[in-house]
């Protein structure tokens, strides 16, 4: 869940639509996080006590603005591979739910990455590795299309096929 949902002081006290979307983006964030760290059962794995219930320990790491811990295990393809993935699970992460970006956003910013991996995976052999990237690229499509629509209805779906 988001700051704003679980922060006393930071609870939104009326939630408007805008609000709630970045609540989502929030959310999305955390599906990011989870397909960066894939051997973590949930994000919060590595920091919170497995004795303790998560919802009581939660508002209090988050109100120190402490992100999850990520495995080192993947610490090589977050830094290459995944890279963009990284830098966008970020920005969705901000703390400052207006810093984070909006559907659309996030929208353009898979657009372009999918182009820039499209690009480098036509001169590769169709090795263990493009495969994956494929497989993981059409994933992100497949979330992204799920976030889109969910958030901006038939618009959006009007606008991700090309009919604007």
């Amino acid at each position: 869940m988001a700051p704003e949902i679980l922060i006393k002081s930071r609870r939104l006290e009326g939630a408007s639509i805008d609000s709630l979307k970045q609540v989502d983006v929030w959310a999305f964030g955390m599906v990011l996080f989870n397909l960066v760290n894939p051997n973590l059962k949930n994000p919060f794995q590595l920091d919170l006590v497995k004795e303790s219930p998560i919802l009581e320990q939660l508002p209090d790491f988050l109100e120190q603005q402490n992100h999850p811990s990520e495995t080192l295990k993947y610490a090589k393809q977050r830094d290459t591979i995944w890279a963009p993935t990284v830098m966008l699970k970020k920005k969705c992460l901000m703390f400052h739910p207006a810093s984070r970006p909006s559907a659309l956003e996030i929208r353009d910013e898979f657009i372009q990455l999918l182009a820039k991996q499209t690009e480098g995976t036509n001169n590769i052999s169709l090795s263990r590795e493009a495969g994956w990237l494929k497989c993981f690229r059409s994933t992100l499509v497949n979330i992204l299309s799920i976030f889109c629509f969910k958030n901006l209805g038939v618009r959006a779906k009007k606008f991700w096929e090309g009919g604007r």
